[in-house]
């Protein structure tokens, strides 16, 4: 389901680049509820992590990622609103677009990173030589 509002970005990124204004908007309109979901999503994993615990960091990133990219979100699909078919969009609107993605994109690199296993470096006794 949290792959759904990044996916209809990207989708919403090409249709626009296409000249394909129209779907893009409508795109951008189903993206919103999903978005909102996967926010409130992240943020039930947020109350139910264990204080101090790298589940809350994860959750308080996440969050904040997710709230930020709905409110871009929200804010490019209400500029498209008024537009006609066929007429240019606000440039307000494609930056916004382009933030969204940003903030989905860093939102799959925090997930990758903190989830990749770190190898341990095995600690071995060092002896030391006295010089003379």
């Amino acid at each position: 389901m949290r792959a759904i509002p990044p996916a209809l970005v990207a989708l919403a990124l090409t249709a626009d680049a296409a000249g394909l204004g129209g779907l893009a908007s409508l795109l951008l309109l189903a993206a919103v509820p999903a978005a909102a979901a996967a926010a409130l999503s992240f943020f039930g994993e947020l109350v139910d992590a264990a204080a101090r615990s790298s589940a809350e960091l994860l959750g308080r990133v996440q969050t904040t990622l997710s709230a930020l990219a709905l409110v871009l979100l929200v804010l490019a699909t209400a500029v498209r609103a008024p537009a006609r078919v066929g007429a240019d969009v606000p440039a307000i609107g494609t930056s916004a677009l382009v933030g969204c993605a940003v903030l989905y994109g860093a939102q799959v690199l925090v997930a990758l990173g903190l989830h990749v296993p770190r190898q341990r470096v095995a600690s071995t006794p060092r002896r030391y030589t006295r010089v003379a």
